[in-house]
C-alpha cells in the first residue's frame, strides 16, 4: 500500500513539473540572423542574403552576443532573407531552439507570423508582411 502511494505521488510530481520544463513560456529575443556553421565553429559566414556563402550553410540561427538560438519552425528561405538584419523574435524557448510566434523588425514592423502562415480561412494577402520573395523588402 505504501509503495502504491509513493508511486502515485511520484507520478503526480512528474506530471506537474514536465510541462513547465518543456516550454519556459513566451520570450522576446533581439538579435541578428547568421549562419549556424559560422556561429558554432567560429568561421566566416554570409554577411547578407546575396553572399555566395549562403549556399554552404545548412541552417541559420538568431545570435545575441555570445548565445545563439535555432528558429525551429521558420523556413530556410525566410532566414536567408533576414541574414544580417536586426530583428526581434517572439516565441517559446526550449534549450537552443525557439518555436517562433512572430518576427518583427527593431522598429516593430511585423515580418512573419506563425498564425498567418497557418490560417485556414480566406486569403488575407502575403503570409510574410513586408517581404516578397521576388522583390525583397517592400
Amino acid at each position: 500500500m505504501k509503495a502504491k502511494l509513493t508511486i502515485v505521488t511520484l507520478i503526480a510530481i512528474v506530471a506537474c513539473v514536465l510541462p513547465a520544463v518543456a516550454f519556459a513560456g513566451t520570450v522576446t529575443i533581439e538579435g541578428t540572423i547568421k549562419g549556424a556553421n559560422a556561429v558554432i565553429n567560429n568561421v566566416p559566414g554570409p554577411a547578407n542574403s546575396s553572399d555566395p556563402l549562403v549556399a554552404v550553410e545548412r541552417d541559420f540561427v538568431l545570435t545575441t552576443g555570445d548565445a545563439y538560438h535555432f528558429l525551429t519552425n521558420v523556413s530556410r528561405s525566410l532566414k536567408v532573407a533576414l541574414i544580417g538584419k536586426d530583428i526581434k523574435v517572439i516565441g517559446k524557448k526550449r534549450a537552443k531552439g525557439i518555436f517562433v510566434d512572430s518576427i518583427e523588425s527593431k522598429n516593430g514592423k511585423l515580418l512573419y507570423s506563425w498564425d498567418a502562415e497557418h490560417y485556414d480561412g480566406e486569403d488575407r494577402g502575403p503570409l510574410i508582411w513586408g517581404w516578397d520573395p521576388l522583390v525583397g523588402y517592400y
